[in-house]
């Protein structure tokens, strides 16, 4: 099992209070072909209408970025989000894969390059306040 970042808690808290649910473990998915095997931090599931028939699923990242070099890692997280992506693809999960970071790295880092390489590339986001535990933003 992965080491979680310092806010998973945090984040998933966050999204329990914006109406998911959140599975036990990390989701695993792995590929012999391509012999890459992964963990994605959140497996969270919602039912929108109140029915089990509708349950949506959804896999989230979480990346805090304690380090002092935030842009280096920031480099890493895209690119890890980009490898899972693909690899949900190769294996026609369709479920939406988003990458959870604390508001003030957001506000403070992710200039406008960063939002349009965001946007270019597809990713999806959520900002969440870990001080109220509270998404602040969903950015798809």
């Amino acid at each position: 099992m992965p080491v979680l970042d310092s806010c998973h808690h945090q984040i998933s808290r966050a999204l329990r209070r914006d109406g998911w649910t959140i599975a036990d473990k990390p989701k695993y998915i792995g590929d012999a072909e391509t012999e890459i095997f992964v963990y994605i931090d959140i497996e969270a599931f919602r039912d929108p209408n109140g029915s089990p028939l509708e349950t949506r699923t959804i896999y989230v990242e979480v990346k805090c970025f304690p380090r002092k070099n935030v842009t280096q890692e920031i480099y890493i997280a895209l690119g890890q989000y980009l490898i899972y992506r693909a690899l949900l693809e190769k294996q026609a999960i369709a479920v939406p894969l988003f990458l959870a970071v604390p508001q003030p790295i957001y506000e403070a880092t992710f200039n406008t390059v960063f939002r349009k390489a965001l946007h270019d590339s597809g990713i999806m986001m959520i900002v969440v306040d870990l001080e109220t535990e509270t998404i602040v933003q969903w950015i798809k």
